[in-house]
């Protein structure tokens, strides 16, 4: 899918800022404008194409604080990133993981972080899950 921002603006000394908020980086286009008149901005943003998995599994959930992710459909040895987002979706962990396919579990540490819910992203270049776990 591709969108189309249009930007009609006017003034002196105008910052724009806009974000995408779909487990992608906050993105931000700044415009300074040093001379007064009427501009015209075009940009376009393409969305990322990645499989998702069907099979992600996160125990014990609900736990303290260490996890054991189980996936499905990661079948070949990669790199893989584990993102974790609290309620507000800001970003509280992202570390990357050597994957095996003989070994599909991945064991993570978020004691540190106070109780509650949160979004786990598993994710390559090709290939996402995304499932929800609690601290108690």
């Amino acid at each position: 899918m591709k969108d189309t921002i249009y930007l009609k603006l006017f003034g002196l000394g105008l910052l724009l800022l806009f974000s995408k908020f779909s487990f992608a980086q906050i993105r931000y286009v700044e415009v300074n404008i040093e001379q007064a008149g009427l501009y015209d901005c075009l940009t376009s943003v393409e969305e990322l194409k990645q499989e998702k998995i069907s099979s992600i599994k996160v125990f014990p959930n609900p736990g303290k604080g260490i996890f054991s992710i189980k996936a499905k459909g990661f079948e070949t040895e990669m790199s893989i990133s584990v993102s974790a987002y609290n309620i507000t979706y800001v970003e509280v962990l992202n570390q990357d993981y050597n994957f095996l396919p003989s070994n599909k579990i991945i064991k993570i540490d978020l004691s540190f972080l106070p109780k509650g819910m949160y979004l786990i992203k598993l994710s390559n270049k090709k290939q996402y899950a995304t499932t929800r776990l609690i601290i108690l």
